[in-house]
């Protein structure tokens, strides 16, 4: 039997487990024959009730049948089973381990039993164990998505992106293009620097589910795949208070690649000039070396020059943003200044002359 945040359970199961008590025996009777017949019922009432989320009900009605019946050749490992699955959804993994162990060597077949197993491994740091555990469940039910989706994430945590992704894949097939197969399939496709192959499954993702982290991983995907178009549609849809350094970057990076008017690189010049740049780029001299080229191709000198400044300034012994601001002040036709720049940017790289 599995435990896990994935089950569903409704009123019956509450009330299933009502008339179990009902028909408890009390403190010191012996098992009745009506009270065996009504135990198989009383187990799927702590199953009703670890799955609906209220695992210290179900440990004590365990701790009730084990009173009971824990002797029992044919019902006591099945409680002790339950009492295994109740202390993992509890986080008592120690306890909970040793029972969960037990229940595997009854059913070494039993795809769910490797899986819980694997769940208290994972949670107790023994890494190794539980993804052989993990591995086992999968191999024993390769049809069932959530097996599928828990390996397919450990692997991911081990590093083994080709495995864990052919693993999401899979999921993402078993259970229907779910948001979180999909998410881990374009995540697992990014490190393995798949951008292009990652942006159609993480686009799928936060089309079904939006999901901040996962908003993050499309921004990845299309940067690094080159998709620059959908990419400034994005971005130009979202509101840019609550960007990080990479949208911003992303930004202009992409708005450089695809040509035509820079004029997100000119608000960004304008705002510096106005003392409210954004505070996640105020001080990132790339980013303002990136701003300054985009208004440099564009053909406004002016704003790009304020960038080009504001990068050398950030970064005075940087030679190519120096020779950024020499050619955006020859432009301007400030010769001299461009003169006395072009020398300093010399000193720090002889080998600009080469290329002069």
């Amino acid at each position: 039997m599995e435990t896990g945040p994935r089950w569903q359970a409704g009123r019956s199961a509450a009330l299933a487990l009502a008339l179990a008590l009902a028909l408890a025996v009390g403190p010191g009777a012996a098992p009745r024959q009506q009270d065996l017949q009504e135990l198989p019922g009383r187990l799927a009432a702590v199953d009703s009730l670890v799955a609906a989320g209220d695992p210290g009900a179900a440990l004590a009605e365990v701790e009730r049948l084990a009173a009971a019946w824990g002797d029992d050749p044919l019902f006591g490992w099945q409680i002790a089973d339950r009492r295994g699955l109740a202390l993992l959804a509890l986080g008592r993994l120690e306890e909970a381990l040793p029972l969960l162990e037990l229940t595997v060597g009854r059913r070494p077949y039993a795809a769910g039993a490797h899986r819980n197993l694997a769940l208290a491994l994972a949670g107790l740091g023994r890494r190794g164990r539980a993804l052989a555990e993990y591995t086992q469940a999968v191999e024993l039910d390769p049809g069932h998505p959530v097996h599928r989706l828990e390996h397919a994430q450990y692997l991911a945590e081990f590093g083994q992106w080709s495995a864990a992704a052919a693993e999401f894949a899979a999921a993402g097939r078993l259970c229907g293009g779910c948001p979180e197969a999909e998410r881990g399939l374009g995540a697992a496709l990014l490190q393995l620097g798949r951008s292009a192959e990652a942006v159609a499954p993480l686009s799928r993702a936060q089309t079904a589910q939006p999901d901040t982290s996962g908003r993050r991983l499309l921004v990845a995907a299309l940067h690094g795949a080159g998709r620059d178009s959908a990419l400034l549609a994005l971005l130009d849809a979202e509101d840019p208070a609550a960007w990080d350094r990479r949208d911003h970057l992303a930004l202009v990076e992409a708005e450089g690649r695809s040509g035509g008017d820079p004029l997100r690189s000119r608000a960004y010049a304008e705002a510096l000039q106005a003392g409210a740049a954004p505070p996640a780029v105020d001080t990132d001299a790339l980013f303002w070396a990136r701003v300054a080229l985009n208004l440099l191709k564009g053909g406004s000198w002016g704003a790009g020059l304020a960038a080009a400044e504001r990068a050398v300034a950030l970064e005075p012994d940087n030679a190519v943003y120096r020779n950024n601001r020499v050619v955006l002040l020859l432009k301007l036709g400030r010769t001299r200044e461009a003169e006395a720049e072009w020398e300093h940017a010399v000193r720090l790289d002889p080998g600009l002359k080469k290329t002069d």
